[in-house]
């Protein structure tokens, strides 16, 4: 999807994942690991990522000892045989290219049977997730190590859903069920039979210490947050660019391509870094 000549129209709002892939190949590279056990969860994100993983690694001179596949939805006998391969190998280092959810079924049958002693690294898609981090995975998943994705705060996000209110804006679509969700009850004009929580009185307030409303470890978000701005920003300079000279001309949004807009999100972009 990143060849442009390909896919014009399509734009990314999280960098593929062959930059992490190759990164994490020159991780293992890093520490001299030369012998290492691989698992993949078995859809597209783990194929792929693992994929190009292996390509990379092996051309850094690193030997791949098995490849394990899991998923959410394994039944334990196929769990079994997974925790068995890591537990009967000779490797002290495993890669996961595994979204959390796929990877905890295991994470958990590897603490039950106390396997420990072995060098976890994690794809950003659970290496700063909560539970591998609790005191019960502790004894077996400490020191994991990984790339995540940048987190930063977006700005004024904080207090725009701190004001959000289903009577203050009683038609977007979204708040009444945001509503129910954050404190308990359905607003009235926004009841459906369906619905099993109470009425709300009108006069309730959300709970601000709610982690819905922490903003400071947004990390996919964010970066979707500054993949729109840059794009928007593309097109503000192409609709209302500064006319240097008479041959330059500015364009109607008629006139606007995609090869055009990834051509002013790099320069835009670009400017940011720099």
């Amino acid at each position: 999807l990143s060849d442009k000549s390909k896919y014009p129209t399509f734009f990314r709002t999280i960098p593929s994942d062959y930059h992490q892939a190759k990164a994490l190949a020159f991780l293992v590279k890093r520490f001299g690991w030369e012998w290492i056990g691989t698992l993949q969860s078995d859809n597209d994100y783990g194929r792929n990522g693992l994929s190009a993983f292996i390509s990379e690694v092996k051309k850094l001179g690193v030997c791949i000892a098995f490849t394990g596949t899991v998923s959410r939805t394994n039944p334990q006998s196929k769990i079994l045989e997974v925790v068995h391969l890591i537990k009967t190998s000779t490797v002290r280092v495993i890669l996961a290219f595994v979204p959390e959810a796929d990877l905890y079924p295991i994470m958990k049958e590897i603490v039950r049977q106390n396997i420990t002693g072995i060098q976890w690294v994690a794809s950003e898609a659970w290496i700063t997730a909560a539970r591998p981090s609790t005191p019960e995975m502790f004894q077996s998943f400490a020191g994991t190590i990984g790339f995540s994705v940048r987190k930063m705060a977006i700005p004024k996000l904080r207090n725009f859903l701190t004001n959000i209110s289903p009577y203050s804006n009683p038609g977007a679509a979204f708040v009444g069920s945001f509503w129910e969700t954050l404190v308990g009850c359905k607003p009235f004009h926004h009841f459906s039979v369906s619905s099993r929580s109470p009425l709300c009185r009108g006069d309730e307030t959300p709970d601000l210490t709610s982690v819905f409303f922490n903003v400071t470890q947004l990390r996919v978000s964010y970066n979707v947050y500054k993949a729109m701005y840059t794009i928007a920003h593309a097109i503000h300079q192409l609709i209302f660019c500064n006319q240097t000279s008479p041959q330059e001309k500015c364009l109607n949004v008629s006139q606007i391509n995609p090869k055009l807009v990834s051509l002013f999100e790099i320069i835009f972009h670009f400017v940011q870094l720099t």
